[in-house]
């Protein structure tokens, strides 16, 4: 019993969480290819690494929510 144990209390929780990292990462990714549309309620970033630093904020707080 104690495999089972070790196996759905340890390893399990830690594979879900290396894939759900691993799937979010490749979401915004995915988001950061997208083409902007031509008209924003915001400025869009002027370089690529601004583009990436407001994909990764927009998908971890929700701001096109608010």
């Amino acid at each position: 019993m104690e495999v089972v144990e070790v196996i759905i209390g340890g390893i399990l929780p830690c594979v879900a969480v290396a894939v759900f990292l691993a799937a979010m990462a490749y979401r915004i990714y995915v988001w950061q290819k997208l083409p902007q549309p031509p008209l924003t309620l915001f400025p869009a970033p002027p370089t690529a690494g601004r583009h990436t630093v407001t994909t990764i904020k927009e998908a971890a707080f929700f701001w096109g929510l608010f």
